[in-house]
């Protein structure tokens, strides 16, 4: 059995316990007009799945994510990414994507275990902006 839940456009929470982490994402986040510090934006995002925690270890969750890419490299695969699209679309309404390899990493800093029979990437490839992940509770 599977929890499944919008989760989309999640509001814009300043962590409550800063981490003294360095984040790894390339992306640019802004809220309301100000800029965010990335490593505050991975550490919303572990207080968040943390939130979530306690159901998906029971059930599981299968989750659909939007994703960035390194601009650097959007920048070599003009017309062969969404990536523009989607951090434009995303970064004017406040939303906070970061890149499949850093979602995964603060999903399992916040022990939800992506499950590696139920990943996907879209496209299969560096230039994915787009995973479909089974979280489980580790």
């Amino acid at each position: 059995m599977f929890g499944r839940f919008s989760d989309h456009n999640r509001m814009w929470e300043a962590p409550q316990k800063p981490t003294d982490r360095i984040s790894d994402s390339s992306g640019a986040f802004v809220h309301k007009g100000e800029r965010i510090n990335n490593n505050l934006v991975e550490d919303s995002l572990l207080e968040h799945l943390k939130k979530w925690k306690p159901y998906v270890e029971q059930f599981g969750l299968l989750i659909i994510e939007l994703h960035t890419i390194n601009p650097q490299l959007t920048a070599k695969n003009i017309g062969q990414t969404a990536a523009t699209a989607y951090d434009a679309t995303h970064g004017y309404s406040d939303q906070y994507i970061l890149e499949v390899d850093v979602f995964n990493k603060v999903a399992e800093e916040a022990g939800l275990k992506p499950d590696p029979n139920y990943f996907s990437r879209f496209p299969n490839n560096e230039l994915a902006t787009v995973s479909v992940n089974l979280l489980k509770g580790s």
